[in-house]
């Protein structure tokens, strides 16, 4: 098949216009008073299916973001000729760990079985299938996480803003990431955390970090939540399944490598972007950092930060050790943390919040944790859907000035300063039954 242009979006007139209907439809669904579990289930399945074709015709029509596109392709394509074992040798950037190089070396078999090139539309659409699915899967999860409370049309209303929420397909089947892939994995660990099920809690974040090296800044969630009882037990059970499945999961790319190399390749990854800010419109941004290089001096504060982050979560965590879902608390507090105020910060990393947003909504029947996802939400629209149209070559230099910047970043600290005061105080915002 040959290559096709595809439809660029450099306005920012339809991202507001999306940005409006889905406020529009959240207020309709959550006027909708009905009890029946028919209307309800009715309501999930047309949610289900204009959100999957809405992707569906991003994923055909819109222009990914060229540079991150270009180079899954290549991986794809290096897989396909190299294999597992030389991969790593076969390239000169290579900056994700094995954990989705798997996907994409089905992606590329199934290409190249197709014949789809480079820029075609059936390349495109498989390239951006698996964060697609993605989506799917978690809007999926949080409905059976809810239906797991007895809690039927919660879930549902809650499953449906998930899939229709426009950062969520604008990151999937527009820009074409995969980071909906990396936040299911890490959702499905933090559900079995809940669950005190630490085996299988173990085996996915350990994926999760195969996957993305950004799943490491959940570690405080992992360390800390078992101190709520019998901690030696549960870290000996996800220590021992988590490094199993890491082994397992490196094992085919590791057998023409020198010892160290997943070491190195973590280390290189985590130590490169070393900027205040790269597009993250948080507080470094906020203070004029936006790709402005980092001194040692900047790194070393860097690391005591995260230093300092971890240490004030392991205390929220042992204050708090009987709280119920205490590890959605920690995980949606730290990332919100982290993305606000340490350095080398992307625009994507944040994305997480919008599945852990929606999941303490679940837990805790509050409505105030709509009001942050809300918050959340619309900054992370103007800091990811700035940054999709800055890749396609369309200046702004208004929007993409301080004034963007500001906003997010005061969007999210107001978000940041209400999950801390909610995450304190456990009573009020019910939501009806």
């Amino acid at each position: 098949m040959n290559a096709t242009a595809f439809l660029s979006i450099t306005d920012w007139q339809p991202y507001l216009i999306a940005l409006a209907i889905y406020i529009l439809i959240g207020i309709i669904l959550w006027s909708v008073r009905s009890k029946s579990i028919q209307v309800w289930y009715a309501i999930g399945i047309i949610a289900l299916g204009f959100g999957l074709m809405l992707r569906f015709a991003a994923a055909l029509k819109l222009a990914p973001f060229p540079y991150d596109f270009a180079t899954f392709f290549a991986w794809s394509e290096g897989l396909v000729q190299y294999g597992f074992g030389a991969f790593y040798d076969s390239q000169r950037f290579i900056d994700y760990p094995p954990g989705y190089m798997y996907v994409l070396s089905i992606i590329g078999e199934i290409r190249h079985a197709f014949g789809y090139v480079q820029g075609s539309v059936g390349s495109a659409l498989l390239l951006k299938a698996p964060a697609i699915v993605a989506d799917i899967a978690i809007s999926f999860v949080l409905y059976r996480i809810g239906r797991e409370g007895g809690q039927h049309r919660l879930a549902i209303l809650v499953a449906s803003l998930y899939i229709l929420n426009p950062v969520v397909w604008l990151n999937s089947a527009m820009w074409g990431q995969v980071d909906s892939v990396f936040t299911l994995i890490l959702l499905l660990a933090i559900w079995q955390l809940s669950k005190q099920a630490y085996t299988f809690a173990g085996i996915w974040y350990a994926i999760a970090i195969l996957v993305k090296p950004q799943a490491l800044l959940f570690g405080p969630v992992f360390l800390f939540v078992p101190l709520r009882s019998q901690p030696f037990q549960a870290w000996g059970k996800m220590v021992f399944s988590g490094l199993l499945t890491f082994i397992l999961g490196i094992m085919p790319f590791a057998l023409q490598q020198e010892p160290l190399w997943i070491y190195n390749l973590y280390k290189s990854t985590l130590s490169s972007y070393a900027y205040y800010s790269v597009n993250a419109f948080n507080v470094p941004a906020l203070l004029g950092g936006n790709w402005q290089p980092l001194g040692d001096s900047a790194s070393l504060f860097s690391t005591l930060t995260l230093g300092l982050i971890v240490i004030a979560a392991g205390l929220f965590a042992w204050h708090y050790r009987q709280t119920t879902h205490l590890e959605a608390y920690i995980a949606l507090w730290v990332i919100l943390t982290v993305f606000l105020f340490a350095f080398k910060m992307h625009e994507r990393y944040l994305f997480p919040a919008l599945a852990l947003l929606p999941l303490i909504w679940l837990w805790t029947k509050q409505i105030r944790w709509a009001v942050v996802f809300a918050l959340v939400t619309l900054a992370q629209m103007i800091n990811v859907g700035l940054i999709y149209i800055q890749s396609l070559g369309q200046n702004q230099p208004l929007l993409f000035g301080q004034t963007a910047i500001h906003v997010s970043a005061m969007l999210l600290l107001i978000a940041w300063g209400l999950t801390t005061w909610f995450a304190l105080r456990k009573e009020g915002g019910q939501l009806r039954g």
